[in-house]
């Protein structure tokens, strides 16, 4: 085997990684197929197929993709966290009594149902320390709330 096929072998291998480390959703497999990309070269940098421009490159390239699908992943945990939690009862969330008896008297039942500060504002009896509470508690479990409908 001449070295321009085994070159062409790595490059495909080394895609093959990057397109794997592209798609994952999953932090310990993007991991994974970083470590994997990185051997890869390794190993063609020691037989001497990789050299150090190329290696350069490879490597930047690699750790520019793993930190851009973090970013992927963590945003869709944060928005799985935040859909899960917009199911909860306001019963479990401890609100003060005040608040609990304005968000039910108004037909407020889970966190979900809570869209807007300004639909908490128009709660009747739901003063401002309230609605703070509302909107601290809902930051607490992860869910943003614009400020208007």
């Amino acid at each position: 085997m001449g070295l321009k096929e085994m070159k062409n072998k790595f490059e495909k291998r080394i895609n093959i990684y990057k397109k794997l480390l592209e798609s994952t959703s999953d932090i310990d497999k993007a991991q994974l197929y970083t470590a994997a990309i990185y051997g890869v070269i390794e190993l063609g940098v020691d037989l001497g197929i990789i050299g150090s421009y190329e290696y350069s490159n490879l490597m930047h390239e690699c750790f520019r993709i793993f930190i851009k699908q973090v970013g992927v992943i963590t945003h869709l945990q944060e928005d799985t966290e935040a859909k899960k939690n917009s199911n909860i009862p306001i019963e479990g969330c401890d609100f003060s009594i005040r608040a609990y008896h304005c968000l039910k008297w108004a037909g407020i039942n889970t966190l979900g149902d809570i869209k807007s500060i300004e639909q908490l504002r128009k709660v009747r009896n739901l003063g401002s320390e309230c609605c703070q509470e509302v909107v601290d508690k809902l930051h607490e479990y992860g869910i943003e709330i614009s400020e208007e409908v």
